[in-house]
């Protein structure tokens, strides 16, 4: 079975533009709204947008796939991927990664709606800021896609399911990063020469190793930053193509947050990390070396790099903690050695009894089954 990860572009809009729509300038106004979400659009050219769809919806009802494929460069390359027989494969599954935009959106819910009826499975993603307004918006596009993926079609790639990254359609800006992320989680990349005859491009997926010494000598910063930031003078000897600073704060740049995702499992299902602010008593330690399931660990000392990072940020006020919703920070009634024990959620079933004492937040036990183990 395949997933299939197409982006979408506007091609389904501007491939419908008639010789009078150009004169009376909608192929300006499509461009100059480009980047603008729906609630940013102007009813003018929401209905230029909408006019477009309806006159594609046509074509798409018509099943032709000949005007199909010359509307719509997504699926041209689905359809040339299928060989024209969409029936026979139901079973695959469709993604569509949309920009954050009106026309990229409704795009994509045409398409969507093409492939739910030839009886896919087809799911939209939009990655908040997913355009190309400026380019600090459109790298945390780009870095909400990678985390996507990661929590996504990784686990789909586990499953053994077919990796395919349709990159007929989609905007070049984007492309440019889905070929380098392709190359991490696709089995195969496929492109179209511009051409209404021309085949698939089918590019394999290349076998990438990637060198883990940088990672492990500053795995404590690499998994603070995956949570959030660093100052900018705790970013030591870190490669910059892996970061960026803005201001006094260091964030992992997309490359660095795609390369640390492929290595963090190797790296953090292994001993417990020494994360600012926190330490481990040796029940706690003992307790975690009873995990068998390496993603768990992974799972827990990504949940530690969170909450180290704010304790770091609030320079130790355990308040950050009570106010996160995720944590669901709370003290027990009991106390021990004269301080107050307290828990945090790691999973729905699964709690750290801790305990703050001075400047530290002291981890007790591990609970996997929320047995108030304190």
């Amino acid at each position: 079975m395949n997933v299939v990860v197409s982006t979408v572009g506007t091609s389904l809009l501007t491939n419908l533009l008639t010789p009078d729509d150009r004169q009376q300038g909608w192929y300006q106004i499509l461009r100059d709204s480009t980047n603008l979400r729906e609630e940013q659009t102007d009813a003018e050219t929401l209905k230029i947008i909408d006019t477009l769809l309806e006159r594609a919806e046509i074509i798409l009802q018509s099943e032709d796939n000949k005007k199909i494929s010359r509307i719509s460069a997504e699926l041209n390359g689905i359809l040339k991927f299928y060989n024209n027989q969409l029936k026979t494969n139901e079973n695959d599954i469709h993604f569509l990664i949309s920009t954050d935009t009106a026309q990229g959106m409704k795009t994509a819910g045409l398409i969507q709606k093409f492939l739910r009826k030839q009886g896919f499975f087809a799911e939209i993603f939009t990655p908040s800021k997913l355009c190309t307004r400026d380019t600090q918006a459109f790298h945390q596009g780009v870095q909400n896609l990678i985390q996507w993926m990661d929590s996504n079609i990784k686990g789909y790639k586990d499953s053994k399911y077919r990796i395919i990254f349709n990159l007929v359609g989609g905007f070049k800006s984007i492309q440019g990063y889905m070929n380098t992320i392709g190359m991490f989680y696709a089995d195969e990349i496929i492109y179209i020469f511009e051409s209404e005859k021309a085949d698939l491009i089918r590019i394999p997926r290349l076998p990438i190793k990637i060198d883990l010494q940088i990672f492990e000598k500053y795995a404590i910063n690499f998994a603070l930053m995956a949570e959030g930031s660093l100052l900018e003078n705790e970013k030591m000897n870190i490669p910059e193509s892996l970061i960026e600073v803005d201001g006094e704060l260091t964030t992992l740049s997309p490359w660095g947050l795609l390369s640390w995702n492929n290595v963090k499992h190797e790296i953090l299902s292994g001993e417990l990390l020494p994360f600012p602010y926190i330490e481990y008593t040796k029940e706690f330690i003992r307790d975690c070396k009873s995990i068998t399931d390496s993603g768990e660990k992974v799972f827990l000392q990504e949940k530690l790099a969170k909450v180290s990072g704010m304790l770091k940020d609030s320079q130790g006020d355990i308040v950050v903690l009570r106010n996160d919703r995720g944590l669901q920070y709370e003290d027990y009634n009991e106390t021990r050695d004269g301080y107050k024990v307290a828990h945090f959620r790691i999973t729905q079933k699964i709690r750290v009894s801790c305990q703050k004492i001075n400047n530290k937040l002291v981890l007790r036990r591990y609970d996997r089954n929320h047995e108030k183990l304190i």
